[in-house]
């Protein structure tokens, strides 16, 4: 995602658009996403690297179940 597409979002923290649950919508929330894991943690890259994100003490980002950010990705589906 260039900077160009984040700042169409216009909310969320600057690197990764992360948003809490008042400025996001379900479905989009961190515990359907292929990134989440177990214990609120993010594993996406650039979640990682957003230093407006909490950070989990192994450096995965702290997230909330019902919050986001422009990353979203749904898990693959059995075929």
């Amino acid at each position: 995602m260039l900077k160009s597409d984040a700042d169409k979002y216009g909310v969320g923290t600057v690197l990764s658009g992360y948003v809490s649950a008042d400025e996001n919508r379900p479905p989009r929330q961190c515990d359907h996403c292929k990134w989440y894991r177990s214990g609120d943690k993010c594993v996406h890259p650039v979640m990682k690297s957003d230093r407006q994100v909490p950070k989990h003490e192994d450096g995965s980002a702290a997230v909330l179940d019902d919050a986001c950010c422009n990353f979203f990705e749904p898990p693959a589906r059995n075929q």
